[in-house]
């Protein structure tokens, strides 16, 4: 026994299984603390993206609360809703929303009256990366005899409306009549019984892509009613 234990203290190194053993063990406890890390940051990372995806949800749908409540009947200009991509503005790949409401514009115009208009703009690239909710103001400009609302040329921000909301991938507004749910436009232009009037409340969904993956998605909907409605 005191020959072997001369025997290893005397030794000067390690024998190559030692240092192997001792190299994987390290390279385990590496790999571990490096895939705790790593897990860590992707779950920050997604964390915040998801606080950002909400947070820009809620600014979206507030702004547009703020706005429309204000909305009033003209019997020069309707509200509209136009379903899909059939409505006013280029490249529109959702629902429009069109509105008159009060604005204060300080331009000098003859009144405050403005039509706001959201649509989401698919920027005609075919993929959802690059979706965003745009708002376009048009206002009556004098010496016109009548409103010139729905004149896209006379936006102030030509085809380049300000930039409302990213990340999101669908934009749908459904109207309440009084006594339910309309999925369908709101067109005073081909429906005569809508003119001069506007919903009685309307619904407002988006749906935000949260990660880079297409398959990741949040939902977020907002009612709001129109105080101005004759239903």
């Amino acid at each position: 026994m005191k020959k072997y234990l001369r025997k290893i203290l005397s030794r000067k190194g390690f024998t190559l299984i030692e240092m192997m053993v001792a190299f994987t063990m390290l390279s385990l406890l590496i790999y571990t603390l490096f895939s705790v890390f790593n897990s860590v940051s992707v779950s920050y990372d997604m964390a915040n993206r998801k606080t950002d995806v909400f947070q820009n949800a809620r600014a979206v749908l507030d702004q547009i609360s703020r706005e429309i409540k204000g909305a009033v009947r003209d019997p020069l200009f309707a509200f509209y809703i136009f379903k899909g991509s059939s409505g006013w503005c280029p490249n529109s790949i959702g629902d429009e929303l069109h509105f008159i409401t009060s604005w204060n514009t300080n331009t000098g115009q003859v009144t405050d009256i403005v039509e706001l208009g959201y649509y989401l703009d698919g920027r005609g690239t075919g993929t959802t990366d690059d979706d965003v909710i745009r708002r376009g103001i048009a206002t009556d400009k004098p010496p016109a005899a009548t409103y010139n609302y729905n004149a896209i040329s006379s936006w102030p921000m030509g085809n380049n409306y300000d930039e409302q909301g990213f990340w999101i991938t669908n934009f749908t507004v459904e109207w309440h009549d009084g006594t339910a749910w309309n999925f369908g436009a709101f067109n005073p232009s081909t429906n005569a019984a809508l003119r001069n009037n506007i919903p009685k409340a309307i619904r407002i969904k988006l749906t935000l892509q949260t990660l880079q993956s297409s398959d990741d998605k949040m939902d977020y909907e907002t009612v709001i009613s129109l105080y101005n409605s004759t239903y």
